[in-house]
């Protein structure tokens, strides 16, 4: 079984190096979007692993079985009918993106709590997905099976929008951590393998 790994934006495969170690009887494949160094694709598995934006980029293209988001969504900017994140947000980074990306991508990695992010490789790459994460609207994409895993403390995913996430999975599991914040991967690396071997083993 194929379970494969999809960082969100502004962030590259790194994101999991302290997942993957407590996976290592998985066959897991880490994608990479490019914004830093190569892009890397992966064949398309049985369980999606995603992380922030790298869910919407999953459900474009899922997965055979399964979804694990951690730290996702399936919509990210405020509907009607849905609490997310002001649209006046996205839409101000995506227009500073345009004069200033490093200044954009190091302030929203500082709000996540990140270090500084390497010199970027692909400017458009990010640009594009930038604009995929304020523009997409995936939840009737939801089809799948959905274990989900947040922080109550995230700053990027406050807890209004996280208990709207993922309403049409036809079967939702969802986890909140005190703490954590939005890089659960890096922060909570344990709670995240708990999280993968649950829909992992829900599906053997």
């Amino acid at each position: 079984m194929i379970v494969t790994f999809h960082h969100g934006w502004g962030f590259d495969a790194s994101l999991w190096q302290r997942v993957l170690p407590l996976l290592a009887d998985l066959d897991c494949r880490a994608d990479d979007r490019g914004y830093f160094a190569e892009p890397r694709e992966v064949p398309r598995g049985a369980v999606a692993v995603c992380h922030s934006f790298g869910t919407l980029r999953a459900l474009a293209a899922p997965p055979s079985r399964a979804i694990v988001a951690i730290n996702g969504f399936d919509c990210f900017t405020a509907r009607g009918d849905f609490p997310g994140v002001p649209a006046r947000l996205t839409q101000r980074m995506a227009a500073r993106f345009a004069s200033a990306p490093e200044a954009v991508l190091s302030d929203f990695r500082a709000r996540c709590a990140a270090p500084p992010p390497p010199p970027i490789r692909d400017e458009e790459c990010l640009r594009a997905d930038l604009a995929a994460l304020g523009e997409s609207d995936l939840r009737r994409a939801v089809t799948l099976p959905v274990e989900a895993l947040h922080a109550a403390d995230d700053p990027i995913v406050p807890s209004a929008m996280q208990a709207a996430l993922f309403a049409r999975a036809p079967a939702l599991a969802a986890t909140t951590l005190a703490a954590g914040g939005h890089l659960l991967p890096l922060t909570a690396p344990e709670a995240c393998a708990k999280a993968i071997r649950r829909a992992v083993e829900a599906l053997a």
